[in-house]
This record gives structure tokens, C-alpha cells and sequence, in this order.
């Protein structure tokens, strides 16, 4: 049964831990974690990074606007310093486990002084559980989390569009006792992959992975498509081209993801 509503993923930011910029990451562009799933006026927003400073244009008509943090670390929230991105009149939410990242009050945190000059007037904060339970959104949303492996804690979020499920596991590391059963019925896996096989014994405890261990799960839950995101500052549009060559022979449909990327899902 087809999707009665079009909903239209976006990759704003795909950039870990730091921006970048300049010629050598034109092609993976050098904004941080952002992804924009959009149907019709609403939009659900996985995480502000640099890249938020780039949706203006796709939330210029939204009503609803729904903004889902996997952590709260810098990469992932910095974009929300320009808070006129997001349209005068619409309807905006925060969903996150607040109560694990000090409080109910760390979005207005963000913006406190002496660190930054204005203080936005914020719409609802939803405190949610990363035990798997779901909550409805609006326009046939429907949103789920579990807790990931990333120090200061963090969310693997799952977002339900129609009959189509995308999971986003920006910064986590996984080890043995990790539970994935959110990956279930996964279509669209965006998987970090900062790291590579070999890179990833020297980096134990930073909460990432490698685009090896991202393809292993593509194949185990049957994913229809891999999106490796999270990627290292430190490497170049020369050097995650050749990552990506490796992981598409692991596993066919792996795309490393490029700001910009625009994925209709059906």
C-alpha cells in the first residue's frame, strides 16, 4: 500500500564533530548533522547543526515544525544561534530526553548570556523515553527512541513515515550489549561511519563507528538503502569517495551522504 502523503528526506549536514570548509569538501560539504524529513506544511528536523542554517528555504512554508535531538552536543545544536530559520507563525516542538541532559531547560540554556545576545521566545519542549515507545506526530509521524552508546548519552531515533522507516544513528558506538531491536522493518539506516575498521581501535570510547559495521547491520535487518553520515573533519571529498567505493562492496546500496542529498520516500 502506497504512502497517501509524499514525504521528502533531506541532508542538510553530514559533517562530524566540527565544520569545515574550502575546496577539498565541496562535494561532502562540511556542515554538521542535520536531516529534514518534510511532508506537505510539517516538517520533523533530526538534529540543528550547521546545516540548519541552510533549510530556511524548505521550512519557509511549514505550520508544524517538530525538532528531534539525538544529544545535545555542540555539532548537533549549533544552528538554532539564527532561530529566524524557522517561520514567525509556525507551530514548534523540541523532543528530546531532556531529563538526561540536566534538564528541561537546557534548550534555554543554549541561549543564556554572556554567551549569546537574544533569547528567542521557544515553542514546547516533550520530554521522550528512549525505551522504544512511540509517540504520534502529526501528518502520520510517528516517532521512537533508544538509548545510545555516546558519552554524555544520546538517542538512536526512529521516525515512521506512512509505511516506511528511517533510523538515524548519529554518534553511537556499538558494543555487545547494544539493543537494536529499533532497527526492525529499518528501510533508510543513516549510520555514523566517522571512522573506518582499521581507524576504530584508536578511538574506543568516543561514541562512533565505521561504515564497515553500518553496512553489517544494513544486511542483517535487509535495510533498502544505507546513508553514512557523521563524517570525520579530518577527511577529505578525496578520501570518503574512496570509503564509499569499499562500503558499496559490502553492501550495494550504501550512499555516504552529501549536503544537499534530497531522497523522496515511498
Amino acid at each position: 500500500m502506497k504512502n497517501s502523503k509524499e514525504y521528502t528526506l533531506y541532508v542538510l549536514g553530514s559533517r562530524g564533530s566540527r565544520p569545515v570548509h574550502g575546496r577539498p569538501f565541496e562535494v561532502f560539504g562540511g556542515q554538521t548533522s542535520c536531516f529534514i524529513v518534510k511532508s506537505e506544511k510539517h516538517a520533523v528536523v533530526i538534529d540543528c547543526g550547521t546545516g540548519l542554517f541552510d533549510a530556511e528555504a524548505i521550512l519557509s512554508d511549514c505550520d508544524i515544525i517538530d525538532i528531534v535531538f539525538t544529544h545535545v552536543h555542540y555539532d548537533h545544536i549549533i544552528g538554532m544561534l539564527d532561530f529566524n530559520i524557522f517561520p514567525k507563525d509556525a507551530r514548534i516542538s523540541f523532543f528530546g530526553t531532556f531529563s538526561t541532559w540536566l534538564s528541561y531547560e537546557t534548550i534555554k540554556d543554549f541561549y543564556r548570556h554572556p554567551f549569546w545576545p537574544i533569547q528567542p521566545n521557544l515553542g514546547a519542549v516533550c520530554e521522550i523515553s528512549n525505551d522504544g515507545s512511540s509517540y504520534n506526530l502529526a501528518d502520520g509521524f510517528v516517532l521512537s527512541a533508544m538509548k545510545a552508546n555516546h558519552p554524555d548519552s544520546g538517542n538512536i531515533v526512529s521516525l515512521t513515515v506512512g509505511n516506511t522507516k528511517i533510523c538515524f544513528m548519529f554518534d553511537v558506538e556499538i558494543d555487545g550489549n547494544f539493543n537494536l531491536n529499533i532497527l526492525k522493518d529499518c528501510a533508510f539506516l543513516v549510520f555514523d561511519g566517522m571512522f573506518d575498521d582499521s581507524e576504530y581501535c584508536q578511538h574506543l570510547g568516543w561514541g562512533h563507528s565505521t561504515y564497515q559495521e553500518g553496512c553489517r547491520l544494513a544486511s542483517v535487518y535487509n535495510c533498502k538503502a544505507l546513508l553514512i553520515t557523521h563524517h570525520n573533519p579530518k577527511n577529505d571529498d578525496e578520501k570518503l569517495l574512496a570509503m564509499e567505493n569499499k562500503a558499496k562492496l559490502l553492501y550495494a546500496n550504501t550512499r555516504f551522504c552529501r549536503a544537499g542529498d534530497i531522497f523522496v520516500i515511498e
